[in-house]
């Protein structure tokens, strides 16, 4: 629904309208099928088609719409019902549905003067919409001889409607009761004419060129609308920047952009966009304040719309900072009387002014619409001397000292921020300039405003982002580097430079030091009493979560210029606040501020560090650091945890501050805050991970932390306990891991033992949740037992590396041996125990694929072989987890392909052959037709995807298992018509995998093997893919299937040609938008196409024209993309 509909409306009509659209959907603006006026003579052909349909005339509607939204004085008891409100409802949609529906809007603009009822607003504006959406909708049913006769009227009516809002336009007081009212149907005809300007300028009608003249010309020829003039240029402009113009494509203009429909279009605004820049011009300079606030607004629009050729910024600028520096209302805010007693008018005008102002220097970093680039060194000085001079001084102490910031004032400071960056290489370049300190210290004075942003203050974050900018460039400009050193091996040196970087470097210490403290005051939390009586759930996560993490970025670019400077200070100040007697909770808030500017520096402090981080992460901080459940101490000590895991990788190399991060870490594993035991369990987890070959001494100590924690905290945090424990046992030499690992292991193979036992006989749901439990527990240690460095060691060729070598002394071992085995046959157990139930077949399978994928194998590796035949014999039993046992035998087959290579066993390929023809038949079964297609589509997906993995890794499998091939084709075939996008893509994975075994290879046999199977079936798979690139599938898969076709052509060239050859044949095929010769296009541009990229450009070209979107602005970026 076009923009102003819901904005403008009056309440009640907004409220009707929202109930229309919640009945039709977008049906009002769709569905209607005629737009002529039925007083010409074609229209008689339209009434004898509806002429069985009654047709609404406008006493009825006016009924219908006195229902909807009655006067606010009528009683009580003659309120409309709901059913009477629903009925009115259904009938203003069927009239809108009606092609009757155009007419009778024109004959209500009409009766205005000549009828009282016209005088109704709400029915005007009705009229008024249904002309713009018949206009933008359902062009094409307007005869081409009523063109230039609705021009005329729709002009007329926006000149009538531009009279009647002008607040000059009537001497009688009610009618001046009217006015905004009538600025609500006057937006609403101006989005009429900016719709069928869009029709009437491009070609090929060419018949309304110079749309915009003649509309301004007309509005203005009463000398006494200019403020009405001012709206509709302001509709005009954002209209024509939303407008969906590209025009027709064809081969040769697809990389030219703009196309020509935009670029005939642009240019008939621009040739009245010398009357619009004089328009504003003159009102802008007006006396009038309600006229200044209308041109401003209509100055931002085109300013921001790209339609005012350089002429625009050129005439405003000037006017614009004349504004803003003599403003009365900033000059009344800064005296001692304040702007109170000011119009509201003056505030709105530098509001509206420092907007438009702020738009063309935000565009002149590098935008492409008008301001782009305008707004240059040498224009911005007026304004960077303005805002270094005493009155913006004043102001932002005022505010500071007032703590209260009117949105005038707020803009002010928006465009100080834009001033800023635009200017930020400049401010840096002469960072020693008194106007550069002024700029600076004035934006850390917004920067550090009063108060908790987003609590009592609004203006604090704007400025956060130009620091990082401002770090950025000093430290491109070397002044933080040391410049004698950069010239010791120079005969001369420049005394000149060295001293001038000095000093910036001095200053820029300096500034950044003043904005390290003041942020670390604004990153504390309120007092405990009034954060829990005036915070919201909301302002508490808002602040943790949005405000900290900008501030955390501004903190960082402090620590790039202070380095260890401002690591010293916090580190002495966290040591002094720790020392500190104090009250029970007293300057907590503080010592946690601290806390956090630490943990937002982490990432930039180098691993080399030696000065600081060990007398902060000794005992002698930490071992002092109150810790609590609640509130402030809550926060401390979450903030803490977090800070320690964030050094785990530092902590790795230093024994004792580890060992004194690990004793201050496990405490809070017992918190009763689960928040606490959740960051305390993820901070162990990290350090353990880190430094697992420095704690391997600490065993037992580990040990007992695992007995003290089970059953105590939640299962998730205590899996991560259990993993950081078992990371530490991956760190010892096999023979010394097999002790610690039983322990670790044991206890918890034989519950889930006992557990499987029980739950086979009695099925009680309590055994159920112990065997998840004991199944996660598995998993996490399997997890904490993995090479850390896995992926690096894999990437070495040489298979005698120290950790394969290890990996195979560990499974020689007996002890690995029989674990190995009870482990895998107790799991065998819980696949058959698992029928139904999907949360133990998830669980179940997520720990296998943990025990059979890593390279380096773990003590809790399995072979995957005899988990594969486990798994596909459970295929038949448990129907409704089917999707779970592809998915899991898929990662089986690609680890059997990993542990064995293609060297593999007789027995064991013939086993495989059994595996594929039992999940062939299960799967045949399950989708057996297209309704179980659609309803399955996990089936399809995994089935097929574990197809690929069997196709990818043993080929040979289907020497003898032609059947097989066929019903996998078939089902893939049908998986071409499934909008689900994992189950299209594996359909046309498999499809290609197939193609791509068509080639000549070491096996001839069955390269002729998949190239009688594809051929056989080639008709009905490129039907599919063509159907879908046509407009049967979404537009989302258009990549995948354009690989696809063009794999095919690639392998099976003639038989491809042939088949799309017969199908194109069909009239109508695939869409009936694109003709024959398109078509024929299409199929010899992929018969000649010999990289992907041209194929997907093939591919999204006859998209697009299939579905229709030629000339939309969506084709046009779709092409674009492609192109690219």
């Amino acid at each position: 629904m076009c923009k102003y509909w819901m904005e403008a409306t009056p309440k009640p009509l907004s409220l009707i309208l929202s109930k229309i659209k919640h009945y039709t959907g977008d049906v009002i603006v769709t569905s209607i099928k005629d737009c002529v006026d039925l007083s010409s003579p074609g229209s008689q052909i339209r009434r004898e088609r509806f002429r069985g349909k009654d047709q609404m005339d406008i006493s009825t509607l006016l009924s219908h719409l006195a229902i909807l939204y009655p006067s606010p004085t009528t009683p009580i008891n003659l309120f409309p019902s709901q059913t009477q409100q629903a009925q009115s409802q259904k009938a203003i949609y069927d009239f809108m549905a009606e092609p009757s529906a155009w007419s009778l809007a024109g004959q209500i603009l009409d009766s205005l003067g000549t009828a009282d009822w016209a005088e109704d607003t709400n029915t005007r504006f009705i009229a008024a919409h249904t002309l713009a959406v018949k206009i933008s909708r359902d062009w094409d049913s307007l005869p081409s001889d009523q063109y230039l006769s609705l021009k005329e009227r729709l002009l007329h009516w926006l000149h009538q409607s531009a009279q009647r809002a002008s607040p000059s336009s009537s001497h009688d007081p009610t009618r001046k009761s009217h006015t905004s009212a009538d600025v609500i149907v006057l937006r609403k005809l101006a989005v009429a004419v900016s719709a069928l300007s869009l029709k009437l300028v491009p070609s090929p009608l060419k018949c309304w060129d110079h749309w915009l003249l003649e509309t301004i010309t007309r509005i203005s020829s009463s000398g006494q609308c200019i403020n009405s003039l001012l709206v509709v240029l302001t509709i005009v402009a954002e209209e024509a920047a939303r407008a969906d113009l590209i025009g027709p494509l064809s081969e040769s203009d697809i990389p030219d952009f703009p196309k020509p429909f935009r670029v005939q279009y642009d240019k008939s605004i621009q040739d009245g966009g010398s009357l619009v820049i004089r328009t504003l011009v003159d009102a802008l300079t007006s006396d009038g304040s309600s006229t200044k606030i209308s041109a401003l607004t209509c100055s931002q629009a085109w300013l921001s719309a790209s339609h005012l050729n350089i002429e625009g910024p050129m005439s405003l600028w000037p006017i614009l900072l004349d504004l803003l520096t003599k403003s009365v209302y900033l000059l009344a805010y800064v005296s001692d009387d304040g702007a109170d007693h000011l119009p509201s008018e003056e505030e709105d005008i530098i509001q509206k002014t420092a907007e438009c102002i702020e738009e063309l220097v935000s565009s002149s970093n590098g935008g492409l619409n008008c301001g782009g680039g305008f707004v240059t060194s040498t224009r911005v000085v007026p304004l960077l001397d303005w805002y270094a001079g005493d009155l913006v001084g004043t102001l932002i102490e005022k505010a500071v000292m007032t703590q209260d910031v009117p949105d005038a004032i707020l803009a002010i400071f928006k465009l100080f921020v834009s001033l800023a960056e635009h200017s930020i290489s400049h401010i840096a370049a002469t960072i020693s300039s008194s106007r550069s300190l002024i700029l600076l210290r004035r934006l850390l004075r917004i920067t550090l405003f009063p108060g908790f942003y987003g609590v009592d203050e609004q203006v604090s974050a704007l400025p956060l982002p130009i620091w990082t900018l401002l770090q950025e460039e000093i430290t491109d400009m070397g002044y933080l580097g040391n410049m004698e050193e950069t010239f010791q091996d120079t005969l001369e040196r420049p005394h000149d430079l060295i001293e001038s970087n000095k000093k910036h470097k001095s200053l820029s210490n300096e500034i950044f030091k003043a904005l390290t403290e003041g942020l670390k005051v604004k990153s504390s939390w309120p007092k405990q009493g009034e954060l829990s009586s005036l915070w919201t759930k909301d302002r508490v996560a808002a602040f943790q979560n949005q405000i900290r993490v900008d501030i955390g970025e501004a903190l960082l670019a402090c620590y790039y210029v202070r380095r260890d400077e401002m690591l010293a200070d916090l580190t002495a100040e966290v040591k002094y606040l720790v020392d500190k007697p104090q009250a029970f909770g007293e300057n907590y808030e503080d010592l946690e501020a601290c806390l956090f500017c630490l943990r937002a520096i982490q990432e930039g402090i180098p691993l080399e560090e030696s000065t600081c981080l060990p007398a902060l992460l000794s005992s002698d901080v930490l071992l002092k650091l109150p810790k609590g459940d609640s509130g402030a101490f809550a926060r401390l000590t979450s903030t803490c945890l977090v800070l320690i895991g964030g050094f785990s990788e530092w902590l790795k190399q230093r024994p004792e501050q580890l060992s004194t991060c690990l004793n201050w870490v496990a405490p809070s594993l017992s918190s009763c805050d689960v928040d606490i035991v959740s960051l305390a369990a993820t901070a162990f987890r990290r350090l353990c991970h880190e430094g697992r070959k420095t704690l391997v001494n600490d065993i037992a100590s580990l040990a007992q932390l695992i007995r003290s924690t089970e059953g105590r905290i939640p299962a998730d945090e205590y899996n991560k306990v259990l993993q950081s424990v078992a990371s530490v046992l991956q760190a010892l030499p096999p023979i010394s891991l097999v002790e610690p690992l039983l322990s670790l292991l044991g206890p918890v193979i034989t519950r889930l033992n006992q557990v499987t036992r029980l739950y086979s006989e009695t099925h009680d749901a309590e055994h159920r949740v112990v065997i998840i439990d004991q199944l996660r527990q598995l998993k996490a240690a399997n997890s904490g037992l993995s090479e850390p460095d896995e992926g690096l060691i894999l990437l070495d060729l040489d298979e005698s590396n120290p950790e394969q070598t290890k990996a195979n002394e560990l499974a020689s071992l007996g002890p690995i041996q029989s674990l190995r085995s009870s482990l895998a046959d107790l799991i065998c157990k819980i696949i058959r125990l698992s029928v139904g139930d999907v949360d133990l077949a998830i669980d179940v399978t997520e720990l296998l694929r943990t025990c059979t994928s890593h390279g380096i194998p773990t003590a809790m590796s399995l072979d995957p072989f005899p988990i594969l035949i486990s798994c596909v014999s459970n295929l038949s039993n448990d129907r409704m987890n089917l999707a779970i046992w592809f998915s899991l035998s898929t990662s089986l087959m690609l680890a059997i392909s990993r542990s064995t290579g293609r060297k593999i066993p007789p027995e064991n390929l013939a086993m495989i052959v059994e595996c594929v023809k039992e999940s062939v038949r299960i799967a045949t079964e399950a989708l057996s037709s297209d309704a179980a297609m659609k309803h399955h589509p996990d089936i399809v997906q995994t089935f097929l995807q574990f197809c690929v993995a069997v196709t990818e890794s043993y080929i040979g499998v289907f020497d003898n298992l032609h059947d097989e091939l066929q019903s996998i084709v078939m089902i893939a075939i049908r998986g071409l018509r499934i909008e689900e996008r994992i189950a299209l893509q594996a359909a046309l994975d498999i499809l290609k995998s197939f193609a791509q075994h068509t080639r000549a290879n070491a096996n001839p046999a069955q390269s002729e093997l998949f190239v009688q199977l594809l051929t056989a079936h080639s008709y009905d798979i490129l039907n599919g893919i063509v159907f879908g690139i046509g407009g049967g599938l979404p537009r989302s898969a258009l990549p995948a299937l354009a690989e696809t076709i063009h794999c095919f052509f690639i392998r099976l060239p003639e038989t491809s040609r042939a088949c799309l050859t017969k199908l194109f044949e069909m009239p109508g095929y695939p869409s009936d938008k694109v003709n024959q010769e398109r078509k024929t296009k299409f199929l010899q541009g992929l018969c000649s196409a010999r990289t992907l990229k041209k194929a997907r450009d093939l591919c999204t070209e006859f998209a697009i024209l299939s579905r229709g979107l030629e000339g939309t602005a969506y084709g046009a970026s779709q092409l674009h993309l492609s192109f690219n």
